[in-house]
């Protein structure tokens, strides 16, 4: 098959690590794979109207017109090419440089608006959701006050919040096109249960296939490390309110009050000072880091209020670390309670902490989560990802 992957960036990300994943593998399987993006990035959210954020999104446009490939983040082996715009109002003056194909997939909601627009010639017609995208709902501590006035259950929150409009005129424009973009005549894939749940439920859709993301564990595989006696946590930091960084803050400062720990945060742009004194900070480090990183920990935390498939926590799996993570996204699908990995409710800072703190103290279940976790992911191959995920566009083709 001829495929067009539709993206509206290369930058890092995890929903790019898992179509880079999927692009690397389809070719092997013989398959003709491209990946186009704009030259000029969509925007993701409306925090990219602050100063900093635009400047970055600027020398990005301006190195992106001396380059044809900016993807040296991941090891990619498949065709990569720029169109001006993937607006769907210029589309037509520039779909000549999207290859012909027998699918063409988009794998953001802004991408779904340019698949739709794209004449037949392209091919079948797929959106791979790979999240609800309506960031700037998911940041507001309003819209999760009205969400939580109309479900218990804070693992329903994240389909609930369909229901909520935002307050904000911004993010209520944003949610309304995401909204829509989901509404679009595209055969729906998806990599959760949750995200199948939603679309079926909320927008009336079929999902043709629902592929959990996987580990690519030529990568995360445990390390040999040198045993330390103080208990290692390792944190992602992400800087948004959605991905738990409150949770963090007060994690850290309870932790490092009542335990002798050693924490160390991770990621893009971290910035010293951020933090509590005494953390250790990594920013900006590549593959291999990480998996060091996480044979190197003891625990690994993950406090999202809600994700898609998170990949975090499978990495740290892989590489025998065991896991504390919110019960939202991918982990009901992939992981079991007190058996692979420690599971709590999203923003209850008290059950993190106590769920932290008690994997600190018994020796016995943090061993046992970290062999439990480490063997449950060993099925957890893109090999067997893609094979789903084939099977699953060869059925809308």
């Amino acid at each position: 098959m001829k495929v067009n992957f539709i993206l509206p960036g290369v930058g890092l990300t995890g929903g790019n690590r898992v179509v880079f994943e999927y692009a690397n593998r389809l070719t092997k399987r013989g398959h003709r794979i491209n990946i186009i993006y704009p030259t000029i990035p969509s925007r993701m959210s409306e925090k990219w109207t602050a100063p900093k954020p635009r400047i970055r999104q600027v020398s990005k446009t301006l190195s992106r017109s001396f380059t044809s490939n900016e993807v040296d983040w991941f090891e990619l082996n498949v065709p990569v090419q720029q169109i001006p715009t993937l607006s769907p109002n210029f589309i037509k003056y520039f779909e000549h440089g999207i290859p012909d194909a027998d699918v063409t997939i988009a794998t953001a909601w802004q991408t779904a608006y340019t698949v739709s627009a794209l004449d037949d010639s392209k091919g079948e017609k797929v959106h791979f959701v790979q999240h609800y995208e309506i960031w700037d709902t998911w940041n507001s501590d309003e819209a999760w006050s009205q969400v939580s006035s109309i479900a218990e259950d804070p693992s329903s929150y994240p389909i609930k919040m369909y229901e909520v409009t935002p307050v904000d005129s911004k993010a209520k424009r944003q949610k309304e096109l995401v909204d829509r973009a989901y509404e679009l005549p595209l055969t729906k894939i998806t990599i959760s249960s949750w995200l199948k749940k939603l679309l079926e439920l909320k927008f009336n859709q079929t999902v043709a296939g629902v592929v959990t993301n996987s580990v690519n564990h030529s990568v995360f595989y445990p390390e040999d490390t040198i045993e330390s006696q103080v208990i290692s946590l390792l944190i992602p930091s992400r800087n948004i309110p959605w991905k738990g960084e409150r949770e963090v803050k007060k994690l850290i400062k309870e932790i490092r009050t009542s335990y002798d720990v050693e924490i160390h945060l991770y990621g893009n742009n971290l910035e010293e000072g951020d933090y509590i004194d005494g953390t250790i900070q990594h920013s900006n480090i590549s593959d291999q880091e990480l998996r060091h990183l996480y044979s190197k920990a003891d625990i690994f935390v993950l406090p999202s209020w809600v994700e898609g498939c998170q990949l975090p926590p499978l990495e740290a799996m892989a590489c025998k670390c065991a896991v504390v993570a919110t019960n939202v996204g991918g982990v009901p699908d992939y992981a079991e309670d007190g058996e692979t990995a420690s599971i709590v409710p999203p923003r209850k800072s008290g059950a993190l902490i106590e769920a932290v703190g008690e994997l600190i103290e018994d020796d016995e279940k943090r061993a046992h989560l970290q062999q439990q976790g480490y063997e449950s992911v060993k099925d957890y191959t893109w090999e067997n990802a893609t094979a789903q995920f084939e099977q699953a566009i060869q059925d809308c083709s």
